[in-house]
């Protein structure tokens, strides 16, 4: 799936060299379905004839890449029989439009039909092939949404969340005037202070339409909307608003703008209906990881994963294959090769 998938734009995992002998032409059984020796060997036959293998190989030992490769080939074909046995189970699957318009997305992302064939040729990734790596990438995708679905939060969470976060909610609406000479923004601070109440909002954009330097707000009396109290910016602005009760107006504010009087117009609290949405995904995100990561150790668990100790073993937590410690292995007296990364490549997980 992701595995083989980020290998087409060039990722490839981390292996060890190691040893084990072959007892049977079965690779791996995942739920009783065997992954063959055959199937590894093809593939593995297939990568070694490629671009790709040479330019490794510059690098690192052929034996390492292979043993990369048949590793992380096995890995990939144990993860795509896990999730396509609970999808079936599921009830979830991927239909041929779907799969198609997701390749016509990563096909975007070569200038040229061309080159993308290449860039499958170089990958040992034929079209059928990447059909079926979308369509299992498809699938997991849905799979988790399903698996994801009840594992929001509790509204007990939420409002929590909203009281501790209150003052992220807190939005002022404020008006200023901007001026570069600090005795004008003086005398429109004085006249504006002096003024009834009443009157002073309809006086303030009269006057901040004419003498404001800003023009985006002047036209609209210096009206700034509704703003964020915790992100105002410069500092001295900011303060000057945080001083403020709703209809003062401020004495002139010396920042790098020049100099601002400003007017509160509103201050309020948005309503936890209206930041509910942003609690939840704030919240959701990581109880939906946790959910599919609890689900996703079930699952390989459950599956009864066996693999031939040619290949190594079955890491659950990672859920990839791995080599097997020597003192593990029958009649083996010597440590495994130490791990030999592929130069500029990551490790992979499914």
């Amino acid at each position: 799936m992701r595995l083989r998938i980020a290998a087409l734009v060039g990722v490839a995992s981390l292996a060890l060299a190691g040893c084990g002998t072959l007892f049977e032409p079965t690779a791996a059984v995942v739920n009783g379905h065997k992954i063959t020796v055959e199937r590894v060997d093809a593939e593995g036959d297939a990568f070694e004839a490629s671009p790709r293998f040479e330019e490794l190989a510059k690098d690192a030992q052929a034996g390492v890449i292979r043993r990369q490769f048949e590793q992380s080939y096995l890995s990939q074909a144990i993860s795509e029989d896990v999730i396509e046995r609970a999808a079936a189970a599921e009830g979830v699957d991927a239909t041929e439009e779907e799969v198609n318009a997701q390749i016509e997305s990563i096909k975007k992302n070569f200038p040229t039909e061309k080159e993308f064939q290449a860039a499958l040729a170089e990958r040992v990734t034929s079209e059928a092939e990447f059909f079926r790596l979308v369509e299992d990438q498809i699938l997991e995708q849905k799979l988790r949404e399903k698996v994801t679905a009840d594992s929001g939060p509790s509204e007990s969470e939420i409002r929590s969340y909203y009281d501790a976060h209150r003052d992220e909610y807190r939005n002022v609406r404020v008006s200023h005037i901007l001026v570069a000479d600090k005795a004008l923004a003086q005398s429109l601070s004085a006249q504006l202070q002096a003024a009834p109440v009443a009157e002073r909002k309809k006086l303030f954009a009269s006057l901040a339409k004419e003498n404001s330097t800003d023009t985006q707000s002047a036209p609209k009396g210096g009206d700034l909307g509704f703003l964020p109290s915790n992100r105002l910016q410069p500092p001295p602005f900011a303060a000057a608003v945080e001083a403020l009760k709703v209809n003062e107006v401020s004495d002139p504010v010396k920042s790098r703008f020049g100099y601002q009087v400003v007017l509160l117009v509103a201050r309020i609290v948005r309503p936890l209906s209206a930041v509910r949405n942003s609690i939840e995904n704030a919240l959701g995100a990581p109880k939906a990881d946790e959910a599919w990561t609890e689900w996703l150790k079930d699952a390989y668990a459950d599956a009864e994963i066996r693999v031939n100790p040619r290949y190594g073993e079955f890491d659950v937590a990672s859920r990839s294959v791995v080599d097997t410690p020597a003192e593990d292995v029958p009649g083996a007296d010597v440590e495994a090769t130490p791990s030999a990364p592929v130069p500029g490549q990551p490790q992979s997980s499914p």
